[in-house]
């Protein structure tokens, strides 16, 4: 139907034989216009007619010996008003609805803090505390629940900045009732060029020399802005000086720098494993709950579970289900959470979601493994340990094993041509008189 049909409202009629020629005559002598007639069978006709020309026809009707037609449906805003009329309920709460609507566009619902580093390039410190910054918001105020009007987004950043050095910059960006924070941590420059000492917070010359981290047989060496003291087939230990950040100039003077490169070397690297042969283990117990949360505004709200029927359940039942223990009865368990928000017709987000989280309860237990099960599980540790040996080539490895009451010991001997250079910084006083290595 049109929507002029529906604000003006139409009815339809059925008129039986015996009275349909005295009612098409009322509707022909009154100017009574007819929507739409169909005819069914028995000689009966259905007629739609607007509200306005069906009371115009009962009143043309009205004092003659012919029957009112009689109504079979009606439809239109009337019939819904007068339908509402008798349900005020229904009328508060669609007002009620179109208020909260209208408020809520008008507070800050949910607020998301994202720190723009790339974690593939960033350094640990680059990375900043998003709790502290959370924290730093809701002491400004910028909370779910905040009003909008009246927000000014570049006064909240600086305001933000300032008395404070972790965060170098922010931006609060308004995306509906959402606030997106993005932040950079105050990141410290570089001070010097690669190779070049720097001077260090306590007035001292900072340079930095390469030790060996691990006995071995010099192979090759690599070294960059310092002096090499290790020749290929040298033999050095741990802790030996490979290459030099202070050296005698041409012009007499003594240079600082600090040293960088790879000294590699044959060494023999060990690595051991212990196992208990008696293993403690979590094993599920087949009983889970299931609750779900609503989380609106910044505030989650448990919603009742379900269970028993509403007629068994007390209200003291309902009161835990609402904000206690539901009847999970193992103190020890695993949550698994999944967080769904919900969407407007057409996929647009709401900052309303809803939280089903899984508890699936666990209980502890021991075995007892095999020597071969206790052998595989430390392999797998040796294999990471190995792993953390950088630019090295593995020429042969050796492992042997030992049980001791209830512990397995594994040793592997990697025999390898490894970088053994670490950097070590050393301080010079202004002075030039003492020397600290670190």
């Amino acid at each position: 139907m049109l929507l002029i049909d529906f604000f003006l409202g139409t009815r339809t009629v059925k008129i039986p034989p015996e009275s349909r020629k005295n009612i098409f005559s009322k509707m022909m002598e009154h100017n009574i216009r007819v929507k739409r007639l169909e005819q069914t069978g028995c000689g009966e006709v259905q007629a739609v007619l607007y509200e306005k020309d069906y009371k115009a026809l009962c009143e043309a009707l009205d004092g003659t010996c012919c029957p009112v037609p009689i109504t079979i449906s009606r439809y239109g805003v009337v019939l819904l008003l007068r339908w509402i009329r008798k349900r005020p309920g229904i009328a508060i709460g669609m007002l009620l609805a179109a208020a909260w609507l209208i408020f809520s566009s008008l507070l800050v619902w949910r607020v998301d803090i994202v720190c723009l580093e790339n974690p593939d390039t960033a350094r640990e410190s680059d990375f900043v505390d998003l709790s502290s910054v959370r924290g730093r918001l809701t002491e400004q105020g910028i909370v779910p629940g905040m009003l909008l009007p009246g927000f000014d987004t570049r006064h909240a950043e600086a305001a933000f900045l300032v008395g404070q050095d972790e965060v170098s910059w922010i931006a609060i960006n308004r995306q509906g009732t959402v606030l997106s924070c993005e932040v950079r941590s105050s990141r410290r420059a570089e001070r010097v060029m690669p190779g070049e000492p720097y001077l260090g917070e306590d007035g001292t010359i900072v340079g930095a020399n390469l030790i060996a981290n691990a006995d071995g047989i010099i192979v090759r060496t690599e070294v960059r802005n310092g002096v090499t003291l290790v020749l290929p087939e040298q033999m050095v230990t741990k802790g030996e000086i490979l290459a030099s950040g202070v050296f005698d100039a041409r012009d007499g003077d003594v240079h600082l720098s600090r040293c960088s490169g790879k000294v590699f070397a044959s060494t023999l690297r060990s690595f051991t494993e212990t196992v208990p042969l008696i293993k403690e283990e979590c094993i599920y117990s087949g009983e889970t709950e299931t609750r779900s949360h609503l989380r609106i505004l910044g505030l989650k709200v448990t919603l009742p579970t379900a269970g028993k029927a509403a007629e068994n359940v007390t209200f003291l039942q309902t009161f835990r289900n609402l904000f206690g223990n539901t009847g999970f009865s193992l103190d020890d368990y695993d949550i698994i959470e999944d967080e769904k928000f919900l969407h407007l017709p057409g996929g647009i987000p709401l900052p309303v979601s809803v939280i089903t989280e899984v508890r699936m309860g666990k209980t502890a237990a021991t075995r007892n493994i095999s020597a071969d099960e206790a052998t595989m599980i430390a392999c797998e540790k040796l294999d990471a340990c190995e792993d953390t040996l950088t630019d090295a080539t593995v020429l042969s490895r050796e492992e042997r094993s030992e049980c001791t009451g209830d512990v397995l010991t594994v040793t592997r001997d990697v025999f390898c041509i490894d970088n053994i250079a670490e950097v070590s910084d050393f301080q010079i006083d202004h002075t030039g008189s003492e020397t600290v290595r670190r």
